[in-house]
């Protein structure tokens, strides 16, 4: 499925993605202020990558720690902010402390973290 590569570029924005620039566009993952490992790259706009690809948005998802319905939900904004920290989380992807400064900014509340963390064996 190709998806517009402004849409994607705005979702990251609007959810703690700060661009990095380099040969392409880098966006970097934000909590709060802190820089976390996850990130994505975007191909610079040209005629040619106004839309991303199958490939392109396989890389993306991957990249974003998604699988491509939880991308796609992303882009489309019907995957808030809240709920992707979240899903990071309970993937092993972020840790709690990761989130500290959401849960003291009232982005996330410690029940909501507390049921994302993963159940330890």
């Amino acid at each position: 499925m190709a998806v517009e590569r402004r849409k994607v570029v705005q979702a990251l924005k609007k959810k703690g993605y700060a661009e990095e620039d380099g040969d392409h566009h880098y966006y970097r993952l934000y909590i709060c202020g802190l820089r976390t490992q996850i990130y994505t790259k975007v191909s610079r706009d040209s005629k040619k990558t106004r839309t991303l690809g199958d490939n392109l948005v396989k890389q993306m998802y991957d990249q974003t720690k998604l699988v491509k319905d939880e991308f796609l939900k992303y882009v489309q904004c019907t995957l808030s902010h809240k709920e992707y920290l979240l899903l990071l989380v309970s993937k092993g992807h972020l840790q709690r402390e990761d989130l500290k400064g959401a849960v003291e900014s009232g982005l996330v509340s410690a029940e909501e973290l507390d049921a994302a963390v993963p159940e330890q064996e």
